[in-house]
């Protein structure tokens, strides 16, 4: 009786530490997964910045270009509509930004267009922009720094399933806020730092 007693003891006991081991085990996968999952985004995103910078630094064309009423005018009277819907279309077919984006960039030349009609700081021929501070608003710079494409890092990345807001970083304090969203499995850009609608009033 007494043996039985201890078999059956033993076997409970090798059963339950056996459990915990697994438990163990299992806990330690998912945070290896989490782990690699947050790696490839990183990777993925991080890729995908390297093309947009790469993409702008070799882009010859003018945000939210605009014009004047008449030839002979030095004040500049709104956005230059035809150009605009060009710049729209060149937008689409890169493929980084979502259509969050490209509705946001569109808004702005309307909200741009109507600064320039009713502000009473007028926008004269040969200033720099009235909404700009001379520097680069995809990169938030003048010039790229040396080795940039080995310096950028993701930095304070908060990743929700399909979405990702992130920061981007070459190091010297230098750090552009994103966000971004999976759309059929590629990740896009749906808002840059820059890009925000209230940077766009004087």
């Amino acid at each position: 009786m007494k043996k039985t007693a201890l078999f059956i003891f033993l076997f409970f006991l090798i059963g339950y530490f056996t459990a915990c081991r697994h438990a163990g085990n299992s806990k330690t996968h998912g945070r290896d997964s989490i782990s690699s999952n947050s790696s490839n985004d990183s990777f993925e995103l991080a890729s995908l910045v390297v093309k947009v910078l790469k993409w702008s630094e070799s882009d010859r064309q003018i945000d939210f270009n605009v014009t004047k009423t008449n030839s002979g005018d030095s004040i500049y009277s709104g956005i230059d509509w035809s150009t605009h819907k060009k710049r729209m279309a060149d937008l689409s077919k890169t493929d980084f930004f979502t259509d969050d984006f490209l509705n946001n960039y569109n808004n702005i030349a309307l909200h741009i267009d109507k600064e320039l009609k009713t502000n009473p700081t007028k926008y004269l021929e040969g200033d720099i922009q009235p909404w700009s501070d001379d520097t680069n608003d995809w990169c938030k710079c003048q010039d790229f720094p040396d080795s940039i494409w080995e310096k950028l890092k993701i930095v304070d990345l908060i990743s929700h399933g399909d979405s990702a807001n992130f920061k981007w970083s070459w190091g010297d304090n230098y750090y552009y806020s994103v966000k971004t969203k999976k759309e059929n499995g590629s990740w896009r850009i749906s808002y840059l730092e820059r890009f925000d609608i209230q940077k766009f009033s004087w």
